[in-house]
């Protein structure tokens, strides 16, 4: 049965004209793809001389309708653990790369509301296609559906274009950390191609090395526990696993869409989540002692 697009947003700007004075509506979705479309268009050398464009989703425009939303998730996350016991059990939901998939990630966020047993949701980056400004907002739309906080890291495909800017203004600095129930979660940006500079590992060690907690959770976009295909140097990849193996008792990556897969970094854990592109998601349990995982398909 289709999944409809709930969550779109009727374009208003003037509607879009018809050639024989009516008005059509259009989903910002819908929109979007045509924009890319055009786009693409253009790029081949498709406008005939003497046309324009009215582009609707510029890929120079960096102004978007929220500001710093990890930060506000952050203090909703935080005013959720009062009352709550370090040792006490909880549950979070982990997904990334969105991009375009609307209906499947529309049918993951369905089934993490469904549940009342998860405190907020970690996504691993990438929702968008090309880094724009409309993509963030749409990306939003569906997310706010959710039910509980959630916060993201930046993927390589939010780096595009000017997604850094994006981002920064959308959601934040690029690395960041916050405690939970006595487990600490850092973020970590390592989209080294896309943002222009190597990963800040001093960042991650030193943050990690002076955390007091007892467990440590590591997310970021790709695995860079190898060298992706040339992406990281064998030097990054032995410093990255120094700090993984030394600091973290789990770590969690998205990037790779049609695998979900489970490796060690020594006796360390590390998750790979597909896309929901092809139905994959998260469930991890954190007991007093233990972390238990649900690796879920739709």
């Amino acid at each position: 049965m289709p999944v409809p697009e709930s969550g779109s947003r009727e374009f208003r700007k003037g509607d879009l004209s018809l050639m024989g004075g009516g008005r059509m509506k259009i989903t910002r979705r819908k929109l979007l793809g045509n924009s890319l479309r055009a786009v693409a268009g253009l790029a081949a050398g498709a406008c005939a001389p003497g046309c324009y464009l009215d582009m609707a989703f510029s890929p120079f425009v960096t102004d978007v309708s929220e500001k710093d939303l990890n930060a506000s998730m952050l203090r909703e996350i935080m005013d959720s653990e009062s009352g709550k016991g370090e040792s006490d059990p909880f549950c979070i939901a982990l997904f990334g790369d969105s991009h375009h998939y609307y209906s499947n990630t529309e049918q993951v966020i369905r089934i993490i509301n469904s549940r009342d047993d998860i405190d907020f949701t970690l996504f691993l980056g990438d929702m968008t296609n090309e880094g724009l400004a409309e993509e963030y907002e749409i990306a939003h739309d569906l997310f706010k559906t959710l039910k509980v906080p959630w916060v993201s890291v930046i993927g390589n495909h939010d780096a595009l274009n000017n997604g850094t800017d994006i981002y920064s203004k959308m959601f934040g600095t690029f690395n960041f950390d916050f405690m939970y129930r006595g487990v600490h979660f850092i973020a970590h940006n390592n989209n080294n191609w896309e943002c222009g500079s190597d990963p800040d590992y001093d960042w991650l060690e030193k943050t990690a090395r002076e955390s007091t907690a007892e467990r440590r959770v590591l997310f970021s976009h790709i695995k860079n526990s190898n060298q992706a295909y040339g992406r990281y140097s064998e030097t990054d990849v032995a410093r990255f696993r120094q700090i993984a193996e030394k600091y973290f008792s789990m770590v969690v990556h998205g990037h790779a869409h049609a695998n979900s897969s489970l490796e060690y970094i020594g006796n360390v854990p590390e998750y790979e989540i597909g896309s929901p592109e092809y139905g994959h998601y998260m469930f991890a349990h954190f007991g007093e002692q233990s972390i238990e995982v649900e690796r879920c398909m739709l």
